[in-house]
Formats: C-alpha cells, sequence, structure tokens
C-alpha cells in the first residue's frame, strides 16, 4: 500500500503534571512548540537574572544521597524561588516577561515512593541532580498567566448574593514567564538577540531604580540582565518591598493579575527516608506586609471585569445560570490584554 502524504516526524509527551499547560511548557523547552511571533519578541522586553546555586546545597554533608535527601531538595528549590519570585515581581513591575533560569532539583517526581537516591523507578542515580528541572516539577505553569476575575448576576432570593465571581484566564493571554531556551530558540529573532545589556540595581537610589530601568538606555533593550539580584536578595535576606524597590501599588497590580499565589507541589520521598513525603512549593511573590490588598467591586446588570483574582464562586446560583455565566466570561473577556 503507498500513500503520497510525506511522513513528519511527531512528539508525544510523556505523562507529567501540569495538564495542557505543562506539556506545552515542555514542548517550549525543548524548542518544539511554535507560538506566535510576538511571543518571542513580546513588548516591553524581557528581563534574565543570574540564578545563584550554591554548591552546598548540591552536595550537601553526607552527600546528596543520605537519609535527608527529601529535605535537601527541598530546600535546594525553595532556595531558587526565593530568587524567582522576586524577579518575577520586579519584571512585571518593569512590563518585562521573565525569562527563567534553568531549575536545578535534587530528586525526581512521582506520584509514588521515588527509588533510594530519589531517582525515578528504572533510572539511574547519576542522572541526579536534574540540571533542567521540568517547570511542573516545581510550579503549575498555568498559574502563570494574567487572569481577571469576571461578575455576574445571577437569579437568587438572597439580596446578599446577587451575583457569582470566577476567574478566567485571559483569552488573548501568554505566560508572563519565558522559557530557559528562548534564547537558543531559531524562532526567536537576531534583534532580540543582539540587543542585550546587564546592569546591576542600585539600592541606594531603590525608590527611583524602576524609572532608570524604565527609560533611558534601557527602555529599547530587549533582553535586560540584572546581575546583582540574586546576590542581592540573598545577603540582604530582604525581598524587593523592604528594600524600597517595590512598592504596595507593584503588590496589588500582582494580586489583581491573579499571579499572587502560584503554587507546585512534590511526592514522594524514597523509603526510609525521614524527610517529608511530598511539598508545596509557593513562589514568594508577595511578602506579608503587602498582601491583603485584594478589593472587590459591587456589580449589577451586564457582566464586568473587575480588578480582583481567583475569587470563589459562591452557591447560590441554579445550574443553568452557572452555564450561562461561564458563558458570559469567554464574551466578557475578549479582546482584554
Amino acid at each position: 500500500m503507498t500513500s503520497d502524504w510525506s511522513p513528519h516526524p511527531q512528539v508525544h509527551t510523556t505523562f507529567q503534571y501540569g495538564g495542557a499547560d505543562g506539556k506545552r511548557w515542555r514542548l517550549r523547552e525543548a524548542m518544539l512548540w511554535e507560538d506566535p511571533p510576538s511571543y518571542y519578541d513580546p513588548p516591553g522586553g524581557l528581563l534574565r537574572y543570574e540564578p545563584h546555586v550554591p554548591e552546598a546545597l548540591l552536595s550537601p554533608a553526607g552527600g546528596m544521597h543520605a537519609p535527608n535527601t527529601a529535605r535537601n531538595h527541598i530546600r535546594l528549590v525553595e532556595h531558587q524561588l526565593a530568587q524567582l519570585g522576586g524577579a518575577l515581581a520586579l519584571a512585571r513591575a518593569l512590563g518585562r516577561k521573565l525569562l527563567l533560569p534553568p531549575i536545578v532539583c535534587a530528586m525526581d517526581k512521582a506520584w509514588y515512593a521515588l527509588d533510594r537516591c530519589g531517582a525515578f523507578s528504572g533510572a539511574p542515580c547519576w542522572a541526579l541532580p536534574i540540571r533542567h528541572c521540568p517547570l511542573d516539577h516545581v510550579l503549575e505553569p498555568s498559574m502563570l498567566h494574567v487572569e481577571r476575575t469576571v461578575r455576574m448576576p445571577v437569579p437568587t432570593t438572597s439580596r446578599a448574593h446577587a451575583s457569582v465571581l470566577t476567574t478566567a484566564a485571559l483569552p488573548s493571554s501568554t505566560p508572563q514567564v519565558r522559557e530557559h531556551s528562548l534564547l537558543s530558540n531559531l524562532r526567536t529573532p537576531s534583534e532580540v538577540l543582539s540587543s542585550r545589556a546587564s546592569v546591576a540595581l542600585d539600592t541606594a537610589r531603590a525608590s527611583t531604580e524602576l524609572s532608570r530601568l524604565r527609560g533611558g538606555a534601557y527602555a529599547p533593550i530587549k533582553v535586560l540582565t540584572i546581575s546583582n539580584l540574586a546576590q542581592l536578595l540573598l545577603a540582604t535576606g530582604k525581598d524587593l518591598y523592604e528594600l524600597g524597590v517595590l512598592n504596595a501599588t507593584h503588590a496589588q497590580q500582582l494580586e489583581h493579575e491573579g499571579l499572587h499565589s502560584v503554587t507546585g507541589s512534590w511526592c514522594c520521598k524514597p523509603a526510609g527516608d525521614p524527610g517529608p513525603n511530598d511539598h508545596l512549593f509557593r513562589l514568594p511573590l508577595l511578602p506579608g506586609a503587602a498582601a491583603g490588598m485584594l478589593q472587590r467591586g459591587g456589580a449589577t446588570g451586564a457582566p464586568e471585569v473587575l480588578d480582583t483574582a481567583r475569587a470563589p464562586l459562591t452557591a447560590h446560583s441554579s445550574p443553568s445560570s452557572v452555564f450561562n455565566f461561564l458563558d458570559s466570561v469567554v464574551h466578557a473577556t475578549e479582546g482584554i490584554s
């Protein structure tokens, strides 16, 4: 039997932990997913930083495969997330997309106990640590999209519950981060690759740093590197809010965009490991002092896009109202960027 069609290579993603967004992200990391041209040259440009991953966390006392491997893995990942959270908050304040660094994991991830060294069943121990850990091993890729909450009136006998809230990713939204391999991707335009600059944050003039980095010689730069971000956060033990670079307005923006609660999970420790069996990772985008700024507004009549995010759906609506409401979310968010 013959065919006149030409065969094309096909790629099937294996099981992972981030749903459809996780599969897309793995394909992006492998430079096998094709996004629109604007994805590779986003308005406002890209922001990157050099992560700090100390050798002490890669080779702790007793070796990475000592009984406390699970604790070492968690410590290693959270050390990197502390830097990533500050970098993403800064990128959003500057109107840039954050170029993620490669994430290093001390252990793999599974839905059952890992092998004695923390590797996936059947994998060799020398494969650890994983130098380019998939994002879905640490965070939920779907949570890195800008979101808005829509308020929609529903039939009710209670004046106290005249509307419901839901959160939906904007149809036109793309992740607020870019994969670590973006600058190696052949789809990335040469004008992006050739437009780079490196600058250090100056905390002595913290309140004016955003203006400096947004304007002047840095405004047209496509790829801006903050050379001392990781060292600054780790050396001072303070976040960018405490240092005065970011303020409450920037914290509120992250909440409004639904980026204030980005999480991920890990499981499961090897048999005999005294450490925790699983762990919930949180991207520290907001310090405690900057939280609690979410403000809801009332609405009746037509659907309204609010400056709120991740609000719960109430239980005071009929099934038909809910279906009509969900359908309206798509129309209410069309054209919003």
